[in-house]
């Protein structure tokens, strides 16, 4: 890049819920200021070069996207200039002449470019001042059932499985089921889910909502479960850590 520019990184402190015996751990999680899509950074490319069209900029990255997906579907590796995406397979096969089982998966292997790990010495960070006490409550992964997958990607219409620590979702007077929330990152629209197949302390299986729309989501889990025979006096809400996408 032809200029330096710093960056700042906003963050928040989360509760480290794997360490119980200490409970003065905390992990942080990335404020994000704003999702980007497509249009938005083919429009941040035509405000700095005006002599080019927005629509000229997203033709040409969706054309890229398009092919790159293509290429790596064929089982080529393609550097985009800032990640490397290389198809690979994951599970053990038995036996020399074994077959593609339940047991592999298809995976893709994405790392960053060297030139684009070294802007992260530009980034700077600051802490948001934001606690989240969950009281060793924490989720470890989201599940999209239809496809087995932990990638993010959930299906509207489908199930997914989420699994952690007290995140059992249950009422103010322990009757199930709580409130879960999708919130859509970018406009903050809040959809819920109001079907579950199974809602234990450890793993929770429920209805995406056919009616959700593209975009990525915060998933919360509202709920007054403690762990013990008393439910809590005030609501918590535990965030997963990763955002969730729909296509």
């Amino acid at each position: 890049m032809a200029d330096t520019i710093n960056f700042t990184w906003l963050y928040d402190l989360y509760e480290y819920g794997l360490t119980s015996e200490n409970g003065n751990d905390y992990v942080a999680k990335v404020h994000a200021n704003k999702s980007l899509s497509v249009a938005d950074i083919a429009a941040s490319i035509a405000a700095d070069r005006t002599d080019i069209r927005t629509d000229t900029i997203t033709m040409v990255l969706n054309l890229f996207k398009e092919k790159t997906m293509e290429q790596v579907c064929m089982g080529n590796i393609v550097n985009t200039g800032f990640a490397i995406i290389q198809p690979t397979i994951t599970g053990v096969f038995s036996g020399k002449g074994a077959s593609f089982g339940d047991a592999n998966k298809l995976k893709l292997s994405i790392a960053p470019s060297q030139e684009f790990r070294n802007m992260l010495s530009d980034v700077s960070v600051e802490f948001t001042g934001n606690y989240n006490e969950a009281g060793g409550a924490y989720t470890t992964s989201v599940i999209n059932e239809n496809t087995k997958e932990e990638a993010g990607a959930i299906t509207p219409g489908g199930m997914i499985t989420i699994s952690g620590n007290k995140i059992k979702c249950v009422n103010e007077d322990g009757s199930a089921f709580g409130q879960i929330n999708l919130v859509n990152v970018d406009t903050n629209a809040v959809t819920s889910i109001t079907v579950f197949a199974q809602n234990t302390p450890k793993s929770i299986t429920c209805l995406v909502p056919s009616d959700l729309v593209a975009g990525q989501y915060s998933l919360q889990i509202v709920t007054y479960f403690s762990g013990n025979s008393k439910y809590l006096k005030s609501a918590r809400t535990i965030e997963h850590s990763q955002y969730l996408t729909v296509e």
